[in-house]
């Protein structure tokens, strides 16, 4: 049985799950950041990042005041009532790979790492590149990698400098060498030491 409320998101909107009741959530397009904001460390943490045909059983983490959900690029979501088998693989997926991605020491590993993650989850590979249909903040990309903002400006444009990362015009995105594709964040830690 489905709720009738259905939702439509442009790019970048965000919709506060506070005061609603909690449930099914179901992603009919679009690619969509799920996160909770956590009053007593006075941040906001992305818990995932979901795309269409995808459903999750939404529920508050103690401490979390609000789920917040950040269109991406434009999205088109419902609720239903009822909760799905898989309605949790998809928070759990993601939490546990940026716990993977934070875990590593240099933050240009975790840079690397994180735009890995998003390329194999949403990018399209092409005959030398990657490319990943959307943009995250700088801002965005630190939090997820437990860095600040500076550092990750400072490293996109050291990966620019080394052809690695561009920006593209046309879908507003990333687009990604394959030899970064290729690098391993693990032995550039080694590497390092």
């Amino acid at each position: 049985m489905q709720d009738a409320r259905q939702i439509d998101l442009k790019e970048r909107q965000i919709f506060e799950h506070e005061g609603h009741p909690l449930g099914g959530l179901v992603i009919h397009s679009g690619i969509l950041r799920v996160a909770g904001h956590f009053p007593a460390a006075n941040s906001e943490v992305t818990l995932a990042i979901v795309s269409a045909g995808n459903s999750l059983q939404l529920s508050k983490p103690r401490g979390c005041s609000a789920l917040r959900l950040e269109a991406i690029t434009a999205c088109q979501l419902s609720f239903q009532a009822g909760e799905s088998a898989d309605s949790t693989e998809a928070i759990n997926h993601w939490l546990i790979h940026l716990h993977l991605v934070r875990q590593l020491i240099r933050s240009e590993s975790r840079l690397i790492a994180l735009l890995q993650l998003l390329i194999e989850e949403f990018g399209f590979r092409h005959r030398e590149t990657y490319s990943l249909p959307f943009w995250l903040s700088h801002a965005r990309m630190a939090e997820m990698i437990a860095s600040s903002r500076s550092t990750v400006t400072r490293q996109l444009q050291t990966l620019r400098e080394q052809n690695d990362v561009f920006l593209s015009a046309s879908s507003g995105g990333f687009v990604i060498s394959n030899r970064l594709m290729e690098l391993s964040p693990s032995t550039l830690e080694a590497v390092s030491h």
